[in-house]
């Protein structure tokens, strides 16, 4: 026993008018949101100028991970979970081991740079 058509249609408005409101909908919502982020980070760091920089920097970066994750399966979410922690690992260790130099200790200079554990030491 079928259901008649006329039982589907109770609004009276087609299939391309629900998606073009739809379509509206989330288009206020994803400016809603990025505007949202956008106060919080003015509040956070409390200068225009560094929350606009950081919009206009990160969000095309975003977009790109979002349509990349889009058309990715869920088979290859682990890329997702290690690659940044993977990249934080190669990045401390780079900081720490590439790009961070000690000063050498010159006899009768005024300064010369603490190790890190014992500056923590020092300060408290």
């Amino acid at each position: 026993m079928g259901v008649p058509v006329s039982r589907y249609v109770t609004k009276g408005c087609s299939l391309s008018q629900e998606l073009r409101a739809c379509e509206t909908r989330g288009l206020r919502s994803s400016l809603s949101v990025s505007l949202n982020i956008f106060l919080l980070l003015q509040t956070t760091f409390k200068s225009w100028r560094l929350a606009t920089l950081t919009m206009v920097l990160t969000l095309p970066m975003a977009l790109v991970g979002g349509l990349i994750g889009a058309k990715t399966h869920f088979d290859q979410l682990w890329v997702y979970i290690a690659g940044p922690i993977a990249g934080g690992l190669v990045g401390a260790f780079a900081y720490q081991f590439i790009g961070h130099t000690r000063t050498a200790t010159v006899p009768g200079a005024a300064v010369s740079e603490r190790p890190h554990g014992d500056a923590a030491a020092a300060t408290s």
